[in-house]
């Protein structure tokens, strides 16, 4: 089925359905929904004493293909200065070893905290 309203013809030209006003409240509910959502993930970050953690930028990789989250990460660590720490949320667990790699490769401190889609790599910047 369409998402979209029906309209109805009529002799003085077309008019949406009756539901049609219900569309804006629906999305109204979602975008509450959505806020509500994001404010329970900050909240249970701050419980669990990730947002303490000093950094002063963030980078999210989720389901990218495979040099392109190495790539995320180089520029993350460019907006960085030296001794500075990036926080990187990582969805896929797969993706951890390949940023692991690349940010020892590359000579920077890294710590790992978390498990799951919930896993963060904090990478402090080499001077």
């Amino acid at each position: 089925m369409c998402s979209t309203p029906r309209r109805h013809a009529t002799p003085h030209g077309v008019r949406r359905s009756p539901v049609a006003g219900r569309h804006a409240e629906y999305a109204a509910m979602v975008a509450r929904s959505n806020a509500s959502v994001e404010q329970r993930r900050r909240e249970r970050d701050r419980a669990r004493g990730q947002l303490t953690r000093p950094h002063t930028h963030s980078v999210r990789i989720e389901r990218v293909a495979c040099p392109l989250h190495v790539l995320q990460l180089k520029n993350g660590l460019r907006r960085v200065g030296p001794g500075e720490t990036l926080e990187v949320e990582i969805g896929q667990t797969a993706a951890l070893n390949d940023l692991l790699a690349a940010s020892h490769a590359l000579g920077h401190a890294t710590e790992v905290t978390g498990s799951g889609p919930d896993t963060r790599l904090y990478v402090t910047r080499a001077g």
